[in-house]
């Protein structure tokens, strides 16, 4: 019978971060560009002008980066000399990226829409 690994609150927390992550460059980026720019530039499209959501955003792109990319110690099962500032601070931008992912797919079902396709445009100055 295989047995099931049970996974502590510091990996879920770490994998929440990683798995909205994913649903937001998903839904929101295009190649591979300034990934951060792209979803600080469109969440506001969608959502209008925020107060200090670049900081955070870019905050949280750069956590992510350094976890996904190995700059982080990933909190594995057998590792429990982590301290709890990693908890924290991955718990921290989790909830950010998780909840721009749930407040962008209810607005996609708000405005029956299936996908995210953004465009530049030029305002003319008025006279």
């Amino acid at each position: 019978m295989p047995q099931l690994l049970v996974m502590s609150g510091r990996e879920v927390v770490a994998l929440d971060l990683v798995w909205s992550m994913i649903g937001l460059e998903a839904l929101y980026e295009k190649g591979n560009a300034d990934i951060t720019s792209q979803l600080v530039e469109k969440t506001q499209a969608l959502f209008g002008p925020q107060a200090d959501f670049k900081k955070d955003v870019r905050r949280m792109y750069d956590y992510r980066s350094r976890l996904v990319h190995g700059d982080l110690d990933f909190p594995g099962h057998f590792f429990e000399y982590l301290d709890e500032g990693f908890s924290e601070e991955s718990g921290r931008y989790a909830a950010i990226a998780s909840a721009i992912l749930v407040a962008t797919l209810q607005e996609m079902c708000l405005r029956g829409i299936y996908s995210l396709e953004f465009k530049y445009s030029l305002s003319e100055p008025t006279q």
